[in-house]
This record gives C-alpha cells, structure tokens and sequence, in this order.
C-alpha cells in the first residue's frame, strides 16, 4: 500500500482500509517502471520512454493503476460518432459493472491514442468518471471530449486536431497488458488548428 503525504487522518484511513472497512478507489499519478533500464539515459532530455503518454514498455504498474476489494468489468463503449470532422466534439459512454460481492467505487479513465506522428504521444488521459456501485450492478459514465481534448501539439508547438485513424480507451489504468478495459476506432478527417 502506498499513502503519500495522508495528512492527520491518515493513520485512521489507512486503518481502515487495511481492515475492510473501506474499500480503496486511489490512483496512481505516475507511472512505476519495472526497472530504472526502461528509461533512458539521464542526459537524454527527450520525452520518448518517459511518462505514461510515451512509455512504449510494458510496466511494473501503469499510470491510473489502483486497487480494490472488488472487481469491475467494462463493456458497451459507444461513440457519438465513428467519424468525425475536425473541430468537432465527441462524446462517449461505457457501462461499469461491479463484478465482485463488495461495494466499491471505480475510476473510469478514457484515453486518447492518436495516429502515430511525430513528437505525438502514445496515449493521453482526456478524461475520469468516478462510479460509486453495489455488488453486481453496472452504471454508464458519460465522457464529453472538445476539440482541445481531441487535439495534439506537434514538433513545431502548433495544437490542431489532425485528421487520421484514433482509438478511444476507457478503462481502470492507462492502456497495457494488464489494463481493464474496451477501445473503440474514430476516424477524423479534415484538420482543425487550435489557439496555444
């Protein structure tokens, strides 16, 4: 278990979530590397392999992961549409469903995986729904991503959304092996630039 910095109650909560009493819902906000040879050398001031938008290997846990007394299951993840004109917004919806025989409450992440590109990242988190569920029982969790959300910023600096093939993630953790979750494809044609 780790609690960075759990203030003056800290020792209450982690009391409590040690004995069951409370179900844990935290997530990591940093991705934990399975060794310190997934990074590259010091003096390499690039992004590529750093952070959880350009690790391309397989961690020890993913940015997003978190623990739980119980288990969920996501299904149904339905776009407002599977083409999109740039600019345009997009909306999603997903069903969680607590698999497991305890209460607990779920950090649904979407993430954006944009056409491969230069200086673009892998993934990006765009956005998070927390479901509070009963043992057994499902909720849909809406997201709404906006231009910016949809948008990258590339080697010149300049943000647009740029037409090609994305694919949307929602899940418990970012994309990998180990994560949770559904992805549906979008294609955006067209491009649309963005103010910095």
């Amino acid at each position: 278990m780790e609690a960075w910095y759990p203030g003056e109650a800290g020792g209450e909560a982690i009391t409590d979530i040690l004995t069951g009493k409370a179900n844990p819902s935290g997530r990591l906000p940093v991705t934990f590397y399975a060794s310190d040879g997934q990074l590259p050398p010091f003096a390499d001031y690039s992004m590529k392999n750093r952070t959880y938008r350009y690790f391309d290997g397989e961690p020890l846990y993913n940015f997003g992961y978190g623990l739980s007394y119980t288990t969920f299951r996501y299904s149904g993840l339905k776009l407002s549409s599977s083409s999109l004109k740039a600019g345009d917004p997009l909306s999603a919806e997903v069903t969680v469903t607590n698999t497991g025989s305890r209460a607990g409450e779920e950090v649904a992440e979407l993430y954006l995986i944009p056409p491969a590109g230069k200086g673009y990242p892998l993934r990006s988190l765009e956005g998070f729904v927390r479901a509070q569920l009963a043992p057994h029982a499902s909720a849909v969790v809406h997201f709404n991503l906006d231009a910016r959300r949809l948008s990258e910023v590339d080697d010149s600096g300049h943000r647009a959304v740029r037409a090609g093939e994305y694919e949307i993630f929602v899940g418990g953790s970012s994309p990998g092996a180990a994560a949770e979750g559904v992805s549906a494809k979008l294609a955006v044609t067209g491009s649309s630039d963005l103010p910095e």
